[in-house]
């Protein structure tokens, strides 16, 4: 059987195809069929094309195969993700001693440049070993974090796009954002340097963040304008997911909450992902819900800002160049609430389009309604305890009225009875 990487399957099988490809491959490697190890201490993948193909000790080897096994990128096949990962279980359960006599991976001068970290192929271990340099790079101030105290800048992104004016919650989530993107046109090392400056926010610049403005305010929302119109409840749109086609012709993807806690572990906090379908099966778009408040809409603005910062925006997305790769993104606004396609229905359905100067507004319309209403109440139980109090003085006065009736009948009786006894 041969193990071609050309061959063109869907990047998104199923489960049971990947296990059935995965199966036939731990077989053949472990009858010997294909050739993984070279001597003692060297080893080839077999999976790789033969011009590609180089020498790897034992935890190279077992960090390249499940590199590819588990990788998102759609370049990778259905068969080559799987043949990888039958690598992984042959070098794992047949040649666990070979792999005692080798190097251990990730043992690199900690001082070193990380320019290596941006091969397609790089361990944990180096991107934690850059993530640590550049840590200590920022501890010693080699890059300018904060510019005063309410606001800071980004030291890893290109100067011409660089943001000057964040507070401290917006810096630390587009780190939190860049540093945990899955996107290609990310760099290993850029997403290294970028959880760096989230462990440098976190441990050396809590105390700033503390006394910065709280994320969510409107007055953060600053690249936005009150007049724009978004569609409310605050939504997103991510279009381009991947699909593939069932046995039944229909298109299937992946659940919506797989991809929701992808967004939450990049700290966009959505509550929802629901897929859209059509008589086709799944359309490729989701819309993305965020919470109705202001801190909602800074979730939706960041998670909008990532995906542009990553050209996955809308722009992109409407551009005119060829084949588009991975998922886009953007906040729903009134364009898209209007268009006449699957996603303008879903959108119609349940939002409408609003202004952030429509909803201040309305904010403040309500609050008044809720401070008239609680000053009737105040007012109205003041009436009715001042009723009470006054009741409760008649009710005394009566009392000790009785009282002293009662003391002078007990007087003029004890006075009889003494005059009739004496």
């Amino acid at each position: 059987m041969e193990h071609s990487s050309d061959e063109e399957i869907d990047a998104s099988g199923s489960d049971s195809e990947m296990d059935e490809y995965e199966n036939e491959a731990y077989e053949e490697l472990k009858d010997g069929k294909l050739r993984v190890k070279i001597s003692d201490e060297t080893f080839a993948c077999p999976f790789c094309p033969q011009k590609k193909r180089q020498a790897y000790l034992y935890k190279d080897l077992l960090q390249h195969a499940s590199g590819v096994g588990k990788s998102r990128s759609q370049k990778r096949s259905t068969k080559e993700k799987a043949n990888h990962l039958a690598l992984v279980k042959y070098l794992e359960k047949d040649l666990t001693a070979a792999g005692r006599t080798s190097k251990p991976v990730g043992e690199t001068d900690p001082h070193s440049d990380c320019s290596h970290v941006e091969k397609m192929d790089v361990s944990q271990s180096e991107m934690d070993n850059c993530e640590d340099k550049s840590y200590e790079e920022l501890k010693n101030g080699n890059h300018q974090v904060k510019i005063s105290d309410e606001t800071f800048t980004c030291p890893y992104c290109p100067t011409k796009k660089r943001k000057r004016d964040y507070v401290y919650q917006d810096l630390l989530q587009h780190a939190n954002g860049v540093g945990k993107s899955l996107s290609e046109k990310r760099t290993a090392k850029e997403k290294a340097d970028h959880l760096a400056l989230v462990k440098y926010l976190e441990k050396d610049l809590a105390a700033a963040g503390s006394s910065s403005k709280p994320a969510g305010k409107t007055e953060n929302l600053s690249s936005c304008s009150q007049n724009d119109k978004f569609v409310w409840p605050w939504t997103g749109i991510a279009v381009n997911l991947p699909t593939r086609r069932a046995e039944d012709g229909r298109f299937v993807g992946e659940s919506g909450s797989k991809f929701r806690d992808e967004l939450k572990s990049r700290g966009f906090n959505p509550t929802r992902v629901h897929p859209l379908w059509n008589f086709r099966g799944h359309s490729g778009t989701a819309v993305v819900e965020f919470n109705k408040d202001w801190p909602g809409l800074h979730n939706a603005i960041s998670f909008e800002k990532a995906y542009e910062a990553d050209q996955q925006g809308k722009k992109e997305w409407f551009a005119s160049s060829g084949e588009k790769s991975g998922i886009y993104c953007w906040v729903a606004r009134a364009d898209d609430y209007n268009s006449n396609n699957i996603i303008g229905e879903h959108l119609r359905k349940i939002g409408d389009v609003r202004t952030i100067s429509d909803l201040i507004e309305e904010e403040a319309r309500k609050q008044d309604k809720l401070v008239f209403n609680l000053t009737n109440v105040i007012e109205t139980k003041n009436r009715y305890l001042k009723e009470m109090e006054l009741r409760c003085s008649e009710t005394s006065a009566s009392l000790n009225k009785l009282v002293q009736e009662k003391e002078k009948l007990l007087h003029a009786y004890n006075e009889g009875v003494f005059c009739y006894t004496t």
